[in-house]
């Protein structure tokens, strides 16, 4: 079921509505920290893909999520960590409070 949700958040970023696709992130993180961190979860493809949105992501909450998300999987995906801050240190003063 868990596999399921997540596939349907990630396709729910490609949404033209912005506030989907930031209310997709922030329940993306939600189900992400009460999954077991032992299982396959197939990361390695889905955070390219969130990455990809987030210059389109315009809330706090789904920015600050992305980020936590990133935090918590870089492992997965070892090369997209420094890019994501990177990117994200270019606003950071701008970033209203979560």
């Amino acid at each position: 079921v868990a596999d399921a949700c997540l596939r349907a958040l990630v396709k729910m970023l490609d949404s033209k509505c912005g506030a989907l696709s930031c209310e997709a992130v922030v329940s993306l993180r939600a189900l992400l920290q009460r999954r077991q961190r032992s299982e396959d979860s197939g990361l390695s493809t889905v955070l390219p893909h969130l990455v990809a949105f987030l210059e389109d992501l315009k809330a706090p909450t789904a920015r600050a999520s992305v980020v936590w998300i990133i935090g918590q999987y870089q492992r997965e995906v070892p090369r997209l960590a420094p890019d994501v801050l990177r990117r994200m240190a270019k606003t950071f003063a701008g970033e209203p409070p979560e």
